[in-house]
Parts: structure tokens; C-alpha cells; sequence
């Protein structure tokens, strides 16, 4: 199994409730693919351009470890949502000799190049 991250947004005239009932539902079905949720956090933040006639929304990223197979499902699950405006899952690496302090693996892309930091300047 690997570890995925599911971001999403929902509307912001949503009721907490409503809110917190979307979230649910999404975490109840990642579990019933035999998922297992590691961290939700959550959040309004404004836009960087207009989505769906709206300025802002409320963000969603919730981390969970499921199987490759069932990352197709889950992601249409997310976009069938009528209360999710925008849905996006990635997978997360992390470092194998680290995992059981919890540490992530550098995101950064390893290149065949030197650093640009390793060249002088003229």
C-alpha cells in the first residue's frame, strides 16, 4: 500500500454540518476500500482566480494509505461529489529508513546535473 494525499475544495456556503458531513463521507470511503486515514487538515483560503463563480473555498487535504488500485475509484468518488468543486490526489513518498520517526522523504527532483548553487559566478 502507499501513501496518497487527496486535496480537495468544497463550497463555501456550505453549513458546517454539511461540511463536516462531506468530509466523512469521504473519509468512510476510503476505509471501505481498505484504506487507512493518517491526517485530514482543513481550512478556507481565497482563490487565485474565479472557480464556479466563487472567490474562495473550503480546503480539504486528508494523507491515507491505500492500495494503487483503488486510487482511480476514490479520485471519482471526489469528482462526483456535488459539493466538491475541485478534487486532486498525488502519492507521497517518503523515506523508508526514516518511516517509523514519520519523516517524508526531500521532495525535491534529483537531476544528473550539479546544483545550480555548484556553479560559479562570473
Amino acid at each position: 500500500m502507499s501513501l496518497y494525499r487527496a486535496t480537495f475544495v468544497l463550497r463555501p456556503e456550505l453549513e458546517a454540518e454539511e461540511k463536516n458531513s462531506t468530509v466523512k463521507e469521504v473519509q468512510d470511503f476510503v476505509v471501505s476500500q481498505n484504506g487507512k486515514i493518517e491526517n485530514v487538515e482543513s481550512g478556507i483560503q481565497k482563490f487565485a482566480f474565479e472557480v464556479d463563480k466563487t472567490n474562495k473555498g473550503f480546503f480539504v487535504s486528508m494523507v491515507f494509505e491505500v492500495d494503487a488500485s483503488k486510487v482511480d475509484g476514490i479520485h471519482q468518488f471526489l469528482i462526483k461529489k456535488r459539493d466538491i468543486i475541485r478534487a486532486m490526489l498525488t502519492r507521497q513518498e517518503i523515506d523508508l529508513k526514516n518511516k517509523d520517526k514519520g519523516g517524508k522523504k526531500d521532495e525535491r527532483i534529483e537531476s544528473g546535473s550539479p546544483d545550480r548553487e555548484s556553479y560559479p559566478r562570473s
